[in-house]
């Protein structure tokens, strides 16, 4: 494994090495030249000092875990052009973009099989989120389409 110097990670993030260096030094690290080594508790020393200095504050890592997600029900007439591109974007371009990537490996390899699964919600529809049932409908019809 080699060992990233002064110079090697400035060229990795597009920085001067002047720049580096002077980042480096505002973090408490001396660092005398361009051929010093950076170990990785460096970086990451040099990773939070640039967070805190820019308005990112690191969290201690009991907070640091997954956010909780909150689904929200909304009416028909609320949802955004926004909201229901991301929701077709998962429910069917997913869908879409791995059955487009598995084809020609499973042609190359003689055959193969690619298995879509779909909730109810593409039968039943949904009052409050008419994207993910059209999204599931969509993973019905792209699997028949492709078979």
């Amino acid at each position: 494994m080699s060992e990233v110097t002064v110079r090697s990670l400035a060229k990795v993030l597009n920085l001067p090495v002047e720049k580096l260096l002077e980042q480096l030094s505002q973090a408490g690290m001396q660092f005398t030249g361009p051929d010093q080594v950076v170990s990785s508790t460096e970086k990451m020393k040099l990773l939070g000092f640039l967070r805190r200095t820019h308005g990112k504050e690191e969290k201690p890592a009991d907070e640091a875990g997954p956010k909780r997600i909150t689904l929200q029900r909304r009416k028909v007439e609320e949802i955004t052009v926004q909201i229901w591109e991301r929701e077709l974007a998962v429910h069917a371009k997913g869908v879409f973009l791995g059955t487009r990537t598995a084809i020609p490996a499973m042609r190359k390899g003689g055959g193969g099989s690619i298995i879509n699964t779909s909730s109810v919600m593409g039968i039943v529809g949904s009052p409050t989120s008419p994207a993910i049932p059209q999204g599931e409908m969509s993973t019905l019809s792209s699997s028949v389409m492709v078979a």
